[in-house]
């Protein structure tokens, strides 16, 4: 029996998933045909996610429409796991790592029901939740597209974080913001030097070398109107500082770490 050739090699290498299609029931809007030409084909709520006169052929021209995105790819992601046609194909070629985005299960026991998968559930990582693993490399992301067409806000969610995931692992521009003085003044610099480890073009905006300032305006006048005045005026010369090393940056993300100024210095006073 096919299903349980495939459950058995599918229960090698994720026996989690496995039983999860095991146990999985058997949905009435989910059709198994024949197609014209002979290989079966899928329908769910009345919507063919294989053609329904050579199944076997579109693959072959769908795997063709992707042909450069995988050869430039050293990751395939396939959103769509249909009767796993496509992914079969995908195998043979070799040497990619393939991972495929199938949220419903009656699908995926319905493919592992009626066709020889065998040769491909070694070779991919069937993700059923909306989690985004780390790829190393260039990730191709290719779609089967009736199989989005039944769920689109999940393939949605999940192109977002993979979108997210390969801005992350290319590095972002971080601009930190230190303090004037005092212990984030530190932390400000450990951010950012571990910022920098992690692979990111980083800016730190150091400003503990206003510090003499500061303490100098306190000593200017004792009158807390004017000195609260002049703290006002300092901070926005900080403040313009910081916005005018923003228009020349350009960073994705600011990280300032600092208190506000006056609470700081009327506490001191």
């Amino acid at each position: 029996m096919v299903f349980e050739k495939n459950i058995q090699e599918l229960r090698r290498v994720d026996r989690e998933l496995a039983d999860k299609i095991s146990n999985a029931g058997q949905a009435a809007n989910i059709i198994i045909s024949e197609s014209k030409s002979g290989p079966l084909t899928l329908r769910v709520n009345n919507n063919y996610i294989h053609s329904s006169y050579d199944p076997v052929k579109e693959t072959a021209e769908w795997v063709k429409s992707y042909e450069q995105k995988i050869c430039s790819a050293d990751n395939i992601v396939v959103f769509g796991f249909g009767l796993g046609y496509h992914l079969v194909e995908l195998c043979r070629r070799g040497g990619k790592h393939i991972t495929v985005f199938e949220p419903d299960l009656n699908i995926l026991k319905s493919a592992l029901q009626s066709v020889d998968l065998e040769p491909a559930l070694s070779k991919i990582k069937i993700i059923t939740d909306d989690s985004a693993p780390y790829f190393e490399g260039v990730t191709a992301v290719l779609s089967l597209q009736p199989s989005v067409n039944l769920a689109p806000k999940y393939f949605k969610q999940v192109l977002s974080k993979l979108q997210s995931r390969d801005i992350l692992a290319k590095g972002l521009r971080i601009m930190v913001v230190g303090p004037v003085y005092g212990g984030s003044l530190e932390v400000a610099r450990y951010c950012s030097s571990s910022l920098i480890n992690l692979g990111h073009t980083v800016e730190l905006v150091d400003n503990s070398r206003f510090d003499d300032t500061l303490f100098y305006i306190k000593k200017i006048t004792r009158n807390k109107d004017h000195y609260n005045s002049l703290v006002d005026q300092f901070t926005h010369l900080l403040s313009e500082f910081v916005m005018a090393r923003c228009e020349e940056f350009k960073p994705d993300i600011v990280l300032a770490l600092a208190c506000e100024l006056r609470r700081v210095e009327r506490h001191r006073v």
